[in-house]
């Protein structure tokens, strides 16, 4: 009899857990959630009652143990029929894209004739897009993957080339540059109290590809390979369906030692110790939607 007594009071609170009680969330402070019934606050912190394996528990949170509370969350969500992505609580991925200006960080050279100083100062800048998909694995941790393709150029007339024989030849000299970027990455992210505000630090280790399309008095395309690593930030302003627009800034560290010419299976090492620096810093714009 006391064992049916018990069933039957625990079956009334679950049914109570409709309409009237039992539809409050209460988010801890380490991100776990809790579906309960609140009772009332004091100062200190706040009561409520939920289930726990089948028992109804009384307990008793501090605020500073305490990260959110949303009374009649789930009678506003849910009304009795939520989906498996709803009670997660969280989202499932986020996609997202880039795009603004890039600057190489790589010092030019001053040994270099002005002409040519000027040339390599003007390959310095150039645009980036990029985007990335990510696997929500918590609510403060996902994993994925990142890509970033930038584009730098310029034009020089009438530039001195050194000739084999010795002798030098005016011609035009240009240099049209891609570097991508793709790799795995993994995302931190922190959000203001309404989820209204999130920033996201995200970093990533991959594959750098660069190609020249250059013009050497003669057309002529160069391309290499290294390894590189990204870190990025955003600034993000979510909206209730999930877009969300914002700021990013990222900093790419790659270098390049050999290059192979288009036609030339050989390829040749790079004078000097450091060969060409393509390390940069990305700032723009971005926009992101989560699901």
């Amino acid at each position: 009899m006391r064992i049916a007594l018990g069933y039957l009071i625990v079956a009334l609170f679950v049914v109570s857990a409709g309409p009237a009680h039992a539809q409050d969330l209460v988010v801890r402070s380490d991100g776990d959630s809790v579906n309960c019934h609140i009772r009332g606050s004091d100062r200190a912190g706040i009561h409520f009652d939920h289930l726990v394996n089948g028992k109804l528990e009384h307990v008793y949170l501090r605020h500073g143990d305490v990260r959110y509370v949303h009374k009649g969350f789930y009678e506003e969500h849910f009304q009795g029929s939520a989906t498996i992505r709803e009670l997660r609580g969280f989202p499932y991925f986020r996609v997202a894209v880039q795009g603004g200006i890039g600057w190489l960080t790589g010092v030019v050279n001053e040994n270099d004739p002005q002409w040519l100083q000027v040339h390599n100062e003007g390959l310095r800048y150039g645009q980036f897009l990029g985007g990335d998909v990510h696997y929500m694995a918590t609510n403060r941790w996902s994993v994925g993957m990142q890509a970033t393709m930038t584009r730098f150029g310029a034009v020089t007339e009438n530039a001195t080339f050194y000739l084999v024989d010795g002798s030098t030849r005016k011609g035009r000299l240009v240099d049209d540059v891609q570097i991508a970027f793709i790799g795995p990455s993994v995302a931190y992210y922190r959000s203001s109290v309404k989820h209204r505000l999130v920033w996201t630090m995200a970093g990533s280790v991959g594959s750098v590809f660069y190609r020249d399309k250059a013009v050497f008095l003669e057309p002529v395309e160069l391309y290499g390979w290294s390894f590189g690593a990204r870190v990025s930030s955003t600034l993000e302003h979510r909206t209730k369906s999930g877009l969300a627009f914002g700021v990013i800034a990222a900093r790419t560290l790659a270098g390049l030692t050999s290059m192979k010419l288009r036609g030339d299976p050989i390829g040749y090492e790079l004078l000097g110790t450091t060969g060409i620096d393509l390390s940069r810093w990305d700032f723009g714009l971005c926009l992101s939607y989560t699901y």
